[in-house]
């Protein structure tokens, strides 16, 4: 690095941003700041991240993975309407998701087995009912809409309504999908 070059942390990002009076947004790619994209669900540790705020979840994550080479944001002015993307309450069954433009069909998912995808080498699965909302994903149909097909009603309703939503969140903490409000 030269001399003059700063390396900046998470939180040295986050401080910059508003030290300067601006808003933080966004990150470039979710995937590289949320626990879901490397730490393995199973591991204890994970609960112990995702119980953390999400700016404490976004350090964790980062002094864990170490492979962070540069943060890629979008800050912007304080008066900006806020892009956060919640999925509690209700509106996150209108939000409209987007499918990542990079985002490849490895293997089709079926009832035996998932399918295979990725995303600018990163390599994911999903379930038969995963991978039909999934595709789904246009920008012009909204969640609750989506929960209509006919592959996916046969869940009774509240199992339904929570499998979706943390099927979106998920997806949307990976940087796979992305939502229109």
């Amino acid at each position: 690095m030269h001399p003059q070059d700063i390396a900046y942390d998470v939180a040295g990002v986050l401080d910059i941003i508003e030290g300067n009076g601006l808003r933080f947004q966004c990150w470039g790619d979710n995937h590289d700041y949320y626990p879901d994209g490397i730490i393995p669900s199973a591991h204890p540790i994970r609960p112990l991240i995702e119980a953390l705020p999400e700016r404490q979840q976004w350090t964790a994550v980062e002094k864990l993975s170490v492979a962070t080479g540069a943060h890629y944001f979008v800050a912007c002015r304080p008066e900006r309407p806020n892009i956060d993307i919640p999925f509690s309450g209700d509106a996150w069954l209108n939000y409209r998701p987007v499918q990542h433009p990079a985002f490849e069909m490895m293997s089709p998912a079926s009832v035996q087995k998932p399918g295979e995808f990725k995303r600018e080498g990163r390599a994911f699965k999903m379930h038969v009912a995963e991978a039909v909302l999934y595709e789904q994903a246009n920008g012009q149909t909204a969640i609750a809409a989506m929960m209509r097909h006919p592959n996916i009603v046969k869940n009774p309703p509240d199992q339904l309504r929570e499998f979706c939503r943390v099927f979106f969140a998920r997806m949307w903490r990976l940087g796979h999908l992305f939502f229109l409000k």
